[in-house]
């Protein structure tokens, strides 16, 4: 090689290595881009499930706190009319 090969070879390389990586690093991204655009479509139906949810809770809430006082007092005419003695 002479001497000028090898000043265009000591110039090139580093150019052409930037290149490289600058491609390297956009395909990369675009691929991270694309996984990221799948999960987000993968999570928008299960976003609406957790606002209905969400929407849903205090009514859920009320429900659960009636059911309680259905079955405490359930409960205790069971029990009290367990411990009362029978009527004649």
């Amino acid at each position: 090689m002479t001497d000028q090969q090898k000043n265009w070879f000591m110039v090139a390389w580093p150019v052409i290595l930037f290149f490289v990586g600058t491609l390297y690093g956009v395909g990369a991204s675009d691929a991270e881009m694309k996984q990221m655009s799948k999960e987000v479509d993968a999570m928008k139906p299960l976003v609406a499930k957790v606002a209905v949810l969400e929407a849903t809770n205090a009514q859920v809430k009320e429900d659960v706190t009636e059911i309680k006082a259905d079955v405490k007092a359930i409960r205790d005419v069971l029990i009290g009319g367990a411990n009362q003695p029978a009527k004649e």
